[in-house]
């Protein structure tokens, strides 16, 4: 058995001790480190359950950690850099706590995220309202709405508990400002729950330029898109640059099903390819 250990590289089960600090939450590495070395430049964007990471790249490089990348030329075609990432950051810098500080790590996903950490008032029938900042209702509540959260991927329970139906989804949803399920009808909880949406897109984006500032990716960058809140992406990044889905332009995966699959387990994938290349 062997550990990804990011800089240190892999570690056997004897050594995971003296490197935890390198295998712990190591898993956006692995995804951007794969994405690295087969993207010119551009930034993963592997939005989840409960976060989201948003990892530069260029030339084989993974950025994340590093105040600013020196310029270079980038690939308008998005071409494959065919060279090994060098991790040329710290460890340190990689912690959560670093990452937090400079955007790369968000503590936003489509299932778990508390709709009153995304924003004190929400509009409401042409009203603006306090949020109640209480645990009623989750992100997973509004893409369930939605239907853009596949039902694979809303595995955790319910903020009160109760079912997750139309019904006791929109219930969850009137809570957040003081109101029940029977005070409007779906049309008008569907379209609050698409205000919740555009909240959190809002918070991502500006999560997303400030990395893409602080390492001057070009123009015409690309955003590789992983994770279960995928479905983001295309709404997330700058105008002129394309998206990319990582379980099909970089685990290079045909068949549509198991893409689907590699993108939501990125990480998994990404430790494996990565340690294949290096068998060869």
């Amino acid at each position: 058995m062997h550990f990804f250990a990011g800089a240190a590289g892999w570690c056997r089960a004897t050594d995971v001790g003296a490197h935890w600090e390198q295998i712990a939450s190591a898993n956006w590495l692995a995804t951007a480190s794969h994405a690295a070395r087969c993207i010119a430049e551009g930034v993963l964007i592997d939005i989840g359950s409960t976060t989201t990471d948003l990892i530069a790249f260029r030339a084989g490089h993974v950025l994340a950690g590093e105040r600013r990348a020196a310029p270079s030329s980038p690939d308008p075609r998005g071409g494959r850099a065919g060279r090994s990432p060098a991790l040329g950051a710290s460890d340190n810098s990689r912690s959560d706590a670093a990452r937090l500080a400079t955007g790369e790590l968000v503590y936003h996903g489509v299932v778990r995220t508390p709709l009153c950490a995304l924003g004190p008032r929400i509009a409401w029938q042409g009203r603006e309202l306090n949020v109640m900042n209480e645990f009623f209702a989750t992100t997973a509540d509004v893409y369930r709405l939605t239907h853009e959260l596949d039902p694979e991927h809303d595995q955790h329970p319910s903020a009160d508990n109760a079912p997750k139906d139309v019904a006791h989804t929109c219930a969850r949803l009137a809570r957040m400002i003081g109101l029940d399920g029977r005070d409007a009808g779906s049309d008008e909880w569907l379209a609050f729950a698409r205000d919740w949406r555009a909240r959190q897109c809002d918070e991502l984006r500006s999560q997303v330029a400030r990395v893409a500032a602080a390492h001057a990716l070009g123009p015409h960058a690309l955003a590789v898109g992983a994770g279960c809140g995928a479905f983001l992406v295309p709404e997330l990044v700058p105008a002129g640059w394309r998206v990319l889905d990582y379980g099909r332009d970089v685990a290079d995966v045909a068949a549509p099903a198991t893409a689907a699959w590699a993108r939501v387990g990125a990480p998994a994938v990404a430790v494996a390819s990565l340690y294949e290349r290096e068998q060869r």
